[in-house]
């Protein structure tokens, strides 16, 4: 029990730091369903400022679609060659983001009603926040559920 108090003061010691160090992590914990934990760590994975566009973040983290053939037969899936940590935080917060972020929970549902799997969903849901993420660092801006790009 004494260990596990340890290593909590620890991860608290941890994160304090990289909230020091990397400011800028706010900005994606604004997205509804992403937590400060996801924010800081994500932030901490993907060197933003050395991407030129929210596909090559995509790609950097592995959650973009990689095309396979064989003979007359063609496929795709997920690539998964990128930083996992990153690209599994993303997955793993992609549920919690489809539950409290309107935007994410209707792409989702469009997804399933399109007949897709419900970790092929995930996956987009994943693809499209580390997109998001990439907008909000490079527009430094914070996600707002009232901006409507059709609209501007």
């Amino acid at each position: 029990m004494e260990q596990i108090a340890t290593w909590n003061a620890e991860i608290a010691r941890l994160e304090a730091d990289l909230r020091r160090r990397l400011p800028e992590a706010q900005r994606l914990a604004s997205i509804k369903g992403v937590g400060e934990r996801t924010a800081l760590l994500v932030y901490a994975c993907v060197p933003f400022d050395r991407l030129n566009s929210a596909k090559q973040a995509a790609a950097y983290v592995g959650l973009h679609p990689h095309l396979f053939q064989s003979g007359a037969s063609c496929w795709s899936r997920l690539s998964k060659r990128g930083n996992r940590i990153a690209r599994t935080a993303l997955y793993r917060v992609a549920l919690p983001a489809v539950q409290h972020n309107p935007r994410l929970g209707a792409f989702y549902q469009r997804l399933l009603a399109a007949g897709k799997a419900r970790k092929q969903a995930l996956c987009a849901v994943a693809h499209k926040l580390i997109r998001i993420c990439y907008a909000l660092v490079k527009y430094q801006t914070t996600y707002s559920l009232d901006y409507h790009p059709q609209e501007a």
